[in-house]
This record gives structure tokens, sequence and C-alpha cells, in this order.
């Protein structure tokens, strides 16, 4: 068992060969090799995950994964973090070593299962497991040892001590060298970015299917007197009942003037008789999110002026579209 769904544990959602919903292992492979391509021989690509966030003590926020080492890995579980060394002599072409948290009795009674050390290497295709604990150490090595390293940090540190300690340890990467040498370190993004551009059959599949769920489970089933947090509500329930894992982001849902702020998601005003209500949300299928904007009548009706407003709207819309 691993700590995210499987195509043994899940046939409904993963089929045969497949690590996440949707993309195959081969398409993993794929990505990895051209990553490690793009780096200098001898190069090495780091990505560190994310951990839990808390809203208040002992109530975490649902966990959602650097979006980074899930296109390169899959790996959805927290407090991980992976390491792609170019090496030419591989069969390979590259090095691949995971850091996951080992399998722990105590935390799975609680948690569920992990994909732990094994299964970091017999599902997600990893060279190397090591335990997340040991990182620290690891890059210590890895600044003493690399000239050309290839990262990006997460913008908000997790929760784990390890994760906290490799920011310090990048951030002073130069100083801490005891080889005599200025590891380099650059930016990640612009690689891991140009791979992401180009999406792939899998991919768009996902995209589409993301973008129907959203269209599908929009609610234009209003009537004056609901809240708008009633029709976020309703809205997240359609796209989960048609397949998607979440909405793609905190959606705005905005009644009358609200929808004059572009990013109001206090969702939280009465709808009113003779108001206009903008939604703006999206379906997440597989790591892939869709974005949709529309509005209509609260009550179902348009007004003369409400209806020419729209109009000028979607004409624009069109127009844009032909170019």
């Amino acid at each position: 068992e691993l700590g995210q769904p499987s195509p043994e544990a899940h046939p409904h959602l993963l089929k045969a060969g497949e690590v996440t919903r949707g993309v195959s292992r081969s398409t993993y492979e794929l990505r990895r090799l051209k990553l490690a391509s793009m780096l200098p021989e001898g190069g090495v690509a780091f990505v560190a995950g994310y951990g839990l966030r808390y809203m208040t003590r002992g109530i975490f926020y649902p966990f959602h994964q650097n979006t980074d080492l899930v296109y390169l890995t899959g790996l959805l579980e927290p407090d991980s973090a992976m390491l792609i060394e170019r090496v030419g002599a591989s069969s390979r072409g590259y090095r691949l070593t995971m850091f996951v948290r080992p399998r722990n009795k105590n935390t799975e009674m609680w948690d569920g299962p992990s994909a732990g050390l094994e299964g970091a290497k017999r599902f997600f295709g990893a060279d190397e497991a090591k335990p997340i604990e040991s990182l620290p150490n690891y890059i210590d090595d890895l600044l003493d040892s690399s000239t050309n390293i290839f990262t990006d940090l997460p913008m908000a540190q997790p929760t784990a001590n390890p994760f906290k300690s490799t920011h310090i340890r990048f951030g002073s990467g130069h100083a801490n060298s005891t080889l005599g040498h200025d590891p380099s370190i650059t930016s990640l993004r612009e690689l891991v970015d140009a791979l992401r551009l180009i999406k792939g059959t899998e991919e768009v599949a996902l995209m589409n299917q993301a973008g129907r769920i959203a269209g599908e489970g929009f609610a234009e089933r209003t009537k004056p007197g609901i809240t708008e947090h009633q029709l976020y509500a309703l809205v997240d329930f359609e796209v989960r009942n048609r397949g998607a894992e979440c909405l793609g982001y905190v959606p705005v849902v905005a009644g009358g003037k609200n929808a004059l702020s572009i990013h109001y998601v206090k969702n939280n005003q009465i709808l009113r008789d003779g108001d206009m209500v903008l939604v703006d949300a999206g379906a997440e299928v597989g790591g892939y999110c869709s974005d949709i904007t529309r509005t209509w009548p609260v009550n179902g009706k348009f007004t003369r002026g409400q209806r020419e407003l729209y109009e000028a709207v979607l004409r624009t819309q069109k127009a844009c579209i032909k170019v």
C-alpha cells in the first residue's frame, strides 16, 4: 500500500501502469530524462516537496504537493524531496534519489499507509531512497561535492525540520563549502517550466476532463436569498460529484457590486433579487486545473441593461477568440 491511489488499490481511478491519475510511469521517466539532458554533466536538480500546514494546533489544511515534484515523480506525500543527477554512465542517463518518510506503525495508525523507502523505489522509480531526516546532511555533502546545483526552494517553508534547515544550507552554500569551491546554485524554474509548457496527450486529456467537469458543475440554479457561501458549496459538490478531486483554487462567488473586486473570495453576502452573480471557479483532475468564469442573473432573468452589458462582453470575448 501507498499513501496515495495506485492501480492495485484504486482501479476505479488509475489504470495499470499509471503512477497518478491519467499519467503513466513511462511519462514520468521521460520527463526526468528530458530534465537530466538539460543539466550540465554532473549537474544536479533538487526539488523539495511541501509539508503539512496547520490552521491551528492539531488541525491541518488539506495537503497539496509541490507541483514540480508531482510533475517529475508523481509523489503526493508530504515531507518528501527528490534529486536528479545527470550521470552519463548510467543506463538511464540520470540517477534519481528520493527522500521520504520511512514507514512507521504508530504514524500509519493515524494517517494510513505511506510509500516508505521501498515504495519510493518500487512504485516511483527511485534508484535510491533515503529517510527525509537524512536530507540536511545529504545537502551538506551535495554542496561540497557538486559545482552545478539547480533548485527552487518552496515559497512557504513546510513544517518538517529537515526542510527548514535545507533553506539555511542552500542559502549559505557558498560559505559552507569545504572543498574550496563555490557551488553554482541556479534556479530550476526555467528548466522545469520549459518542460511543463509543452503538454503531452495524457495531460491534454486531463485538462479537457477538468474543463468539462467545471463547465458541467457550475450551478446556475440560484434564487434570491441564498448566500454566496451556499453557491460556493454547491459548485464544490457538483465538481467533486463529477469526478474532480477538488476545486482548482479558492473560488470567487460574487453577487452584485462584490464582482467589482477581481479576487473577492469572502463569499459571505446574500444574493439579492435583481443582481448579477459572478462565479470564477475550476476543477482539479489528476493535478491539472481548469479556470472558468461565468455571470448570470440571480433570479434567472436579465434586465434590459444587464442583457446589453452581458452581450457586449460576450461579443468582445468571441472576437478575441477569433484573433
